[in-house]
């Protein structure tokens, strides 16, 4: 579970430059075809025509991942997660491909009358597009980082920007 604040000195280059925030949309999911450095959502091995299929991690250490990559978060995220619950699902019951959801208010946003916003992440969905647990824990960190962003008021075109797509 996780908990969240305002933007308003949030960084998430994923090198040392720094740059503001800006403000984002109240819904939010990430999908396969938003896979930051792939070609059109692809890993390298089915960029090449071939078909590699990662056996699903179990729960708990994909569980496991989760928290990590919620322990790694940049220190300008963590006030963040003041009000959000971070959970793990299986599939997006309407879209199998989607990796990760947000729902809720940005912080950026929020006037003190609203509930917990809740951070959604896709094992089989995730695990299904990577090669090796390297590039699972990777995307995991990707995901999670991407997801926990808009819960600070961060678009996904300033995601992209900044590495995090």
């Amino acid at each position: 579970m996780a908990n969240v604040g305002t933007a308003a000195s949030l960084h998430l280059r994923p090198s040392a430059e720094r740059v503001a925030p800006i403000k984002v949309v109240a819904w939010h999911e990430r999908s396969r075809g938003q896979r930051p450095g792939s070609q059109d959502g692809l890993n390298a091995a089915e960029a090449n025509g071939q078909a590699v299929v990662m056996e699903a991690v179990p729960k708990y250490r994909f569980d496991r991942m989760v928290a990590d990559a919620l322990d790694d978060l940049p220190e300008e995220l963590l006030h963040v997660l003041d009000n959000v619950v971070v959970q793990i699902q299986d599939r997006h019951p309407d879209d199998p491909t989607l990796l990760g959801l947000y729902d809720g208010v940005p912080h950026t946003e929020r006037t003190g009358q609203e509930g917990p916003d809740v951070v959604s992440i896709y094992r089989l969905a995730l695990c299904d597009m990577c090669e090796d647990l390297d590039d699972l824990e990777d995307e995991v960190f990707v995901t999670v980082i991407h997801e926990v962003a808009h819960a600070a008021g961060i678009d996904d075109d300033r995601l992209h920007e900044l590495g995090w797509g």
